[in-house]
């Protein structure tokens, strides 16, 4: 019966997925326009901003699906 236990983790686990592949996907675009930026130039200044919240970002999402993740493990039954 697992699978109708977290049949509805595993879809929010996958939209949570969706949701975090975009924004860890916006981190590296603005990473490959910083690669393209002279270090130290306003615009590279600028980009590092656009990185740091991009990260938090992220790694809010990330977070979202590592609780996810640890419901949907949580209502698994023991093996035992």
């Amino acid at each position: 019966m697992p699978a109708k236990t977290t049949a509805p983790g595993v879809h929010t686990l996958n939209a949570l997925m969706e949701e975090g592949e975009d924004y860890l996907l916006d981190v590296i675009r603005i990473w490959h326009r910083m690669r393209h930026a002279d270090p130290g130039s306003e615009r590279y200044f600028d980009l590092m901003a656009d990185l740091s919240v991009a990260a938090i970002v992220a790694k809010s999402r990330m977070e979202s699906v590592m609780s996810e993740i640890d419901a949907i493990t949580e209502d698994m039954p023991d093996d035992d």
